[in-house]
């Protein structure tokens, strides 16, 4: 008897383990609410740090880290509010089911023209892409306390960290990564952090080439115009100067020798420039403006010179989509896509340029021929040479879709990761043994009341 009282409280605690194992295998309910709404919740205030870039003490960012727990996969994003004019955003980015750690960057500007001065409170509001969803907020209370006196601004509005990497000159903002090499006029551009290998695409610019107008239609064509100069951008010798007072300027310049084509005689001289400055980064879409600048240093027997380069997918995974504006206005762009779907990044231009001779303040036109390469593109951007023009001013633009993808390791609940898939595979043979067990339960319990019962009826006799 003894043995078969033991036995039932030894599959209850089977089955207590088995709730407990579920529990930690399914991501946790959403909070109360329609099950159809609730697509997110704020969780846990994480951690919290201060940025100090240039080492002087005083600090240019609070970090706030704030846990989003995601219900229904989608494009979300944070706001935070420290007080008055102390404000940050995050996103939005596409995230799946679980818990994601979201950075909140407080610049120290309106920090150090404030009263902080303690444990300060956060208000958060989490917002989707779509304007049907509710907002969800919270407030927390930080845990260290913080002074308005240790707080600076930032060296640039955008809140953009630079640093030099081997060759290239890198350009980190909180959603984008721009690259310049300081050797050749390539320009790397991506998602900053973790998911910028997944995105990573490069602009190669390689040829200038001057032609003569020979079928006189207005028009570069290359199996009929005629090639009269020529230089390869990748034998220049490029030289870079960097200006990191207020922000950033970066120039990357080169001494051009026009060589005659067919002979490689070198018949003129030219100055091209590339240049990036903090002015022209953007946080909200995330895109980083620059400037192509040639300088003719004497007149050229042509009509148009073209600048040739290459559009690169730098991950072999992604592929393009061109696009030029509607109505003839100029407008182009080539967005790398993931599976043909998903838009990362774009390298995009208007034909409008500047043209002039002691200064480029004219407006005039180029023109564009894109031929599509798979992963890429190549693009030739054509001037025309009026008059005595011979300053000519470009700027195209590196941009990022602000949606960032989630990288491997961010969704911690309910991914395809072989922890998971054996934590299921457990749970099912835990469910089939309960299921086992239980029915044992019940057929020992029958049997003692059968017996029972058989012994009443033989006592009553």
């Amino acid at each position: 008897m003894m043995l078969k009282e033991e036995i039932p409280g030894h599959h209850t605690a089977i089955i207590v383990t088995m709730g407990l194992l579920l529990l930690m295998l399914v991501p946790s309910a959403p909070p109360a609410g329609s099950q159809d709404t609730v697509k997110i919740a704020l969780g846990r205030l994480v951690s919290e740090d201060v940025l100090d870039r240039d080492g002087d003490g005083i600090y240019e960012y609070l970090l706030m880290n704030v846990e989003l727990i995601v219900y229904v996969p989608g494009s979300y994003g944070l706001h935070g509010e420290l007080g008055e004019d102390m404000r940050a955003n995050a996103g939005p980015f596409d995230l799946g089911i679980g818990s994601h750690i979201i950075e909140l960057r407080f610049p120290g500007g309106p920090i150090s023209r404030s009263q902080m001065d303690g444990k300060v409170n956060l208000h958060v509001d989490a917002y989707s892409r779509d304007p049907e969803m509710e907002t969800r907020s919270r407030d927390y209370m930080s845990v260290n306390e913080y002074s308005h006196t240790d707080f600076e601004p930032p060296s640039d509005g955008a809140g953009t960290e630079v640093s030099i990497v081997g060759d290239e000159i890198v350009l980190e903002g909180p959603l984008m990564e721009v690259r310049m090499n300081r050797t050749r006029p390539v320009l790397t551009f991506s998602y900053s952090g973790r998911a910028s290998s997944i995105s990573r695409a490069s602009v190669s610019y390689l040829e200038l080439a001057a032609f003569e107008d020979t079928n006189g239609n207005g028009i570069l064509d290359a199996d009929a115009d005629t090639e009269k100069y020529h230089t390869d951008l990748e034998d220049v010798n490029w030289e870079i100067e960097t200006d990191f007072s207020g922000g950033y300027n970066i120039v990357l310049y080169g001494i051009l020798d026009l060589k005659l084509a067919g002979t490689g005689d070198t018949v003129g001289w030219a100055r091209m420039t590339f240049s990036l400055s903090s002015e022209h980064m953007e946080v909200e879409p995330p895109s980083q403006k620059f400037d192509i600048d040639l300088d003719l240093w004497q007149p050229l027997d042509a009509d148009f010179l073209g600048v040739r380069h290459v559009l690169k997918d730098e991950t072999g995974k992604l592929s393009t989509e061109i696009a030029s504006g509607e109505g003839g206005d100029g407008e182009y762009s080539i967005t790398l896509k993931k599976e043909g779907k998903r838009p990362y990044g774009s390298y995009s231009w208007r034909e409008d340029i500047m043209v002039g001779a002691g200064e480029a303040d004219t407006p005039s036109r180029a023109a564009s021929i894109v031929h599509p390469l798979e992963g890429g593109a190549e693009i030739w951007f054509v001037y025309p040479l009026q008059d005595d023009a011979r300053l000519i001013h470009h700027d195209p633009t590196l941009s990022m879709d602000p949606n960032m993808p989630a990288v491997g390791g961010e969704e911690r609940f309910l991914g395809n990761s072989p922890a998971v898939m054996l934590g299921g595979v457990a749970l099912g043979i835990l469910m089939v043994a309960a299921t086992l067990v239980l029915r044992e339960i019940r057929m020992r319990r029958r049997r003692k009341w059968e017996s029972d019962s058989r012994k009443e009826v033989v006592r009553r006799i």
